[in-house]
This record gives structure tokens, sequence and C-alpha cells, in this order.
């Protein structure tokens, strides 16, 4: 769930590159993937790397509802860094009730902090990167 040069920086010894950002990910796991033995995908610490001050952490593959602290009649804006899980995140989200959700695309919470907007790390404000 990583790019190819982050697996190329570091992975547990042992695993397979399949990047999940482009096209033939599931034709790719299928036909590497040992049925026989657990599957476990590693993704980056995203969240701590820099988020919307007051927003809702909730990975799309732990949306059976409606997130906590979201109210389902108001608009609810779902992003992530690329777009493609949030897309999924959002279509869960409107499945469960939301009726007005709206799928952020374009560069999500990494083209904010580069915009200028604040985010947050660990609790306090991220730096910006122009």
């Amino acid at each position: 769930m990583r790019t190819d040069q982050q697996f190329d920086d570091a992975h547990i010894a042992g695993a397979l590159c399949i990047p999940m950002l482009v096209a033939g990910f599931g034709s790719k796991l299928a036909w590497l993937a040992d049925r026989e033995h657990e599957i476990v995908f590693v993704g980056r610490a995203e969240w701590a790397a820099g988020h919307i001050p007051g927003s809702t952490f909730a990975p799309w593959h732990d949306i059976a509802e409606v997130p906590e602290g979201l109210e389902a009649s108001l608009p609810i804006a779902v992003l992530c860094a690329s777009g493609q899980r949030a897309a999924i995140a959002a279509s869960l989200v409107q499945r469960f009730g939301g009726r007005h959700v709206v799928h952020v695309v374009g560069g999500g919470v990494p083209k904010l902090g580069r915009l200028g907007h604040p985010l947050e790390r660990s609790g306090a404000p991220a730096p910006c990167s122009s």
C-alpha cells in the first residue's frame, strides 16, 4: 500500500512490493499471494504526517457506519493523499447514510499543506512545505 520507492527505502524481510496506486493491484496480488498464509498490508502512517485540524481519522476498511463524531445530515468531505482510498471511503460513508459526501481529489492533504493551509501533526501544527 506504499509506493515502490517507499518499499525500496524500507520493508519487512520477505515482503512483496505491489504498489496499490497503479492499475492491476488486485490481479498482481491474486497471482503472487500465497493462499495458505495470512496477508498483511503495510501502509504509510499518513495521518501522523499531517491532517486537517479537527478532522476525523477513519480508515476506509473500518467504515461500517458514518464515522463517530460526524453528522450524516451535514456535508462530509473525504480525502487522503491521492484520492483513491478516499473514493472508497466516500462511497462507504454514502452507503451508511451520509447525505452530502464530497470525494476530494487533486492532491488531498499534502496539497493543502503546500498551499499554506494549516495541518496538524501529532496534535501540533505541521510545517507547510512550499
